[in-house]
């Protein structure tokens, strides 16, 4: 056997029969291949920062602004009506709602409203007034809704009956009986001072200006009651409108 190579790898070239054998060389193992007592040093993972989540959609909301109808066929303007309601100024709103009203029949210097003037109020305006009642109490002030107790108490358009007016002032809370004696009981009328000037009043307690409708008050006490007949057919009129 020959053995031919350098002293890293030794080739051994065997015969056998007459054929040459060559047998794959083995390497010396190197100084760095040998096994160490040392410990490796573990690769430690690279760290890898996440990706930042894209920002969430913008969904635009559709947002209507509510705009109040105003209008008026006699040039009146409910701004400051509007206002003193939305602002919850209950007694003002009200004596508001009469001012306008005289301006939009153009009886500033009577002082109230009788029933011609009742009877030719402007409809958009009534619906103008009665809407913004409606709107800023949620549903328990308003024309309309004064409108619809008297009908529940069996009220007719254009007729009198005293019963049936004493029952819707009752239900409106306008109306008070106090017992006096054992049956008879004393009607109490509320003076305009004294009304519930906020939301816990009863149903359809505002707007109150029927005692300007129809007779005259004295510095707003519903004191001098010329005609109660009159003062319930101008109400009567004023709710039997269609326009409400």
């Amino acid at each position: 056997m020959n053995l031919r190579g350098s002293q890293e790898y030794l080739t051994p070239i065997l015969w056998e029969q007459g054929k040459l054998i060559v047998q794959p060389s083995q390497p010396n193992p190197r100084s760095e291949d040998l096994p160490s007592n040392e410990p490796r040093s573990i690769p430690q993972p690279i760290p890898v920062e996440p990706k930042p989540m894209p920002p969430p959609p913008i969904i635009e909301q559709q947002t209507t602004n509510k705009t109040d109808d105003l209008s008026s066929e006699r040039g009146v303007n409910y701004t400051k009506l509007r206002d003193l309601l939305a602002g919850g100024e209950w007694k003002k709103a009200d004596e508001e709602t009469l001012a306008v009203m005289l301006q939009a029949t153009s009886r500033e210097t009577e002082g109230y409203l009788d029933i011609e003037s009742i009877e030719n109020f402007p409809c958009t305006d009534l619906r103008t007034i009665d809407q913004l009642w409606v709107e800023y109490s949620d549903g328990r002030f308003g024309f309309s809704v004064q409108k619809r107790i008297v009908q529940s108490v069996g009220g007719e358009p254009g007729k009198y009956d005293r019963e049936i007016y004493l029952k819707f002032a009752e239900r409106v809370g306008w109306l008070v009986y106090e017992k006096k004696w054992l049956v008879l009981r004393e009607e109490n009328w509320t003076d305009y001072p004294d009304l519930t000037f906020n939301p816990k009043a009863p149903e359809g307690h505002l707007p109150y200006l029927y005692p300007k409708m129809g007779l005259r008050v004295i510095e707003g006490y519903r004191t001098l009651l010329i005609d109660d007949s009159r003062q319930y057919l101008s109400l009567n009129t004023l709710l039997s409108r269609r326009d409400l």
